[in-house]
């Protein structure tokens, strides 16, 4: 019996040991150094990043390349990081570990290779800080494995300069979370930072345990690319924030196949095609939120969202300024007005013809100090200055918009941040009321209760893309009270303990008076909501919901 207590023992503290991850190893790589030499130490370094990579033995090991050129290509690590424990490709930039003078980590890849880093079926791979050169594909690629049977993920891909691709600059097909952080890609072929997930004719997409493609693109540089300037397809919960995309033959910023995805705080400028296109050729992306960017000059819409084959529902447009794009400012196709919602946005070239649009949004010039040459920051007195919704520290976000590069604070600015922080920004979908009450006037414009409007109906033809309809107490005699068709999500609210429009308590009667088919009638108005009314003499019905509705919701 003792015997058999010892053997387990050992055997369980062999498991143990055998499970227990190595010690990470740093192999280091110069300009001279030599491939025979173990690569340790600076003074026995490598001189070859591939060479260091075929050495990469456990995870955690990194690879620190020293400054000087290399001409080489499709570099893999021959071995997965694990969580924690990532295998690192990092550029000396500096000479510091390795002991040379200062300067760029540059890798010219020759013909025979069709990148400069070609990661296959890797993961939890980083590779920060390289020049890369006049790549034959992409200077950095990402692929599931050659048999199809196991995806890339957890890249994360940082800092670095990628010039000059004959095709994509950074290419990444990969799964589950991916990072691109502070590149600039300039000058390729094609596009410039690509990010796509799963297709479904790929062996690997069918049954994988991964989670679907999660980019964060953060602080990116994509300038003079020939296709679009950042490309996200099949992905979910991403997060495009801080990047500047100018200069390229297609779109500034494309999402397309993509659920639930954040563009905040980028500044798209100069682009062939649109500035930013979400859910176009037929790949729906709903639930997208566009937040504090800046989009100008682009060669056809600033923002477009769906099209006739893929609605994209249940957008939220928010504190950006639109300006100087070929063919307008924001175009939302009909199939994705449902729960469309914008607002606190300076639009200087206007709507397409389906679009929702209400006047919480401006039309002004945003007096840019010099867009032409690329400076967008706000001269003092744009209308942009402290025209959100929300304060700054409400919605984390940092840095500046006026000439003199002072920090916004109070109120936040529309429009693109320079020297915003990193951290993701707080989106909060804003109030904007309707007003209406006995003694309004339906001339005016409703903002206030001191301005408020006179009926619910004129009220419900004026309400668009988020809007709130305010009725205080009161007995109104109208009926058929409808909205716009297609015109977004907007809520009838009455206000019985009139907290907000300051009449006298009482009850909201809508009084259809014998003479109206209804109260209120819901046609082709999806997601709106209707509450705290009393409704009476509808010759058919109080309230009506109808074909083209759904999401509709009546309570109280």
């Amino acid at each position: 019996m003792e015997q058999d207590w010892h053997s387990r023992m050992c055997l369980l503290i062999v498991l143990v040991c055998a499970t227990r991850p190595a010690a990470a190893d740093t192999f280091y790589v110069r300009a001279g150094g030599d491939d025979r030499a173990d690569g340790r130490t600076p003074a026995t370094a490598l001189s070859s990043i591939a060479r260091a990579a075929a050495m990469v033995e456990n995870p955690g090991d990194q690879v620190v390349g020293g400054p000087g050129v290399y001409r080489e290509g499709n570099i893999s690590p021959a071995r997965d990081g694990i969580p924690g424990r990532p295998i690192r490709f990092v550029a000396d930039r500096s000479g510091a570990a390795t002991g040379d003078a200062p300067g760029p980590v540059v890798l010219t890849p020759p013909r025979s290779a069709t990148a400069a880093f070609l990661l296959i079926g890797r993961q939890y791979v980083s590779i920060e800080g390289f020049t890369i050169v006049g790549a034959a594909d992409a200077g950095i690629q990402v692929r599931p494995a050659a048999d199809g049977q196991r995806n890339s993920s957890n890249i994360e891909i940082a800092e670095n300069e990628v010039r000059q691709s004959q095709k994509r600059g950074i290419d990444v097909s990969a799964a589950g979370p991916v990072v691109l952080r502070g590149n600039q890609v300039t000058d390729s072929g094609s596009g410039g930072i690509v990010v796509t997930g799963c297709r479904e004719e790929w062996a690997v997409c069918s049954g994988q345990s991964l989670p679907g493609l999660v980019p964060t693109i953060v602080g990116n540089t994509a300038a003079g690319n020939g296709g679009h300037g950042i490309f996200v397809e099949r992905a979910q919960q991403g997060l495009l924030q801080n990047n500047r995309s100018f200069g390229n033959g297609a779109a500034g910023i494309i999402v397309r196949g993509s659920a639930n995805m954040v563009l905040a705080n980028n500044l798209v400028y100069g682009n062939s095609a649109d500035g930013v296109a979400i859910g176009t050729a037929d790949l729906a992306s709903p639930s997208p939120k566009i937040v504090n960017n800046t989009i100008f000059g682009n060669g056809a819409w600033g923002i477009r969202i769906g099209g006739s084959a893929a609605a994209s529902p249940d957008a939220l447009v928010l504190h950006n300024i639109v300006a100087a794009n070929s063919r307008g400012g924001i175009a939302v196709a009909r199939p994705s007005a449902c729960g469309y919602v914008a607002g606190f946005n300076l639009v200087a070239d206007g709507y397409g013809n389906d679009t929702p649009h209400n006047e919480y949004d401006l039309g002004d010039d945003p007096r840019f100090v010099d867009p032409t040459g690329g400076d967008f920051r706000l001269r003092s007195g744009s209308p942009a200055i402290d025209a959100g919704s929300a304060t700054v520290a409400q919605m984390n976000i940092g840095g500046s918009t006026s000439e003199d590069n002072l920090p916004d604070r109070g109120i936040v600015d529309l429009g693109f941040h320079y020297d915003n922080l990193p951290s993701p920004i707080r989106i909060t979908e804003p109030f904007m009321p309707l007003f209406v009450r006995k003694g309004g006037d339906d001339g005016n414009d409703g903002l206030s209760p001191a301005t408020a409007l006179a009926s619910i109906a004129a009220a419900g033809l004026k309400a668009a893309a988020g809007i709130t309809v305010i009725v205080g107490p009161g007995e109104y005699r109208e009926g058929d009270i409808r909205v716009r068709p297609d015109w977004g999500r907007i809520a009838f609210a009455g206000d019985p303990a009139s907290l907000l429009t300051g009449d006298p308590p009482g009850p909201v009667l809508v009084n259809a008076g014998g003479q109206s088919d209804t109260g209120f009638v819901l046609l082709n108005s999806c997601r709106v909501a209707l509450q705290n009314f009393h409704v009476t003499g509808a010759q058919t019905a109080g309230i009506q919901i109808r074909a083209g509705s759904n999401g509709a919701q009546v309570a109280h």
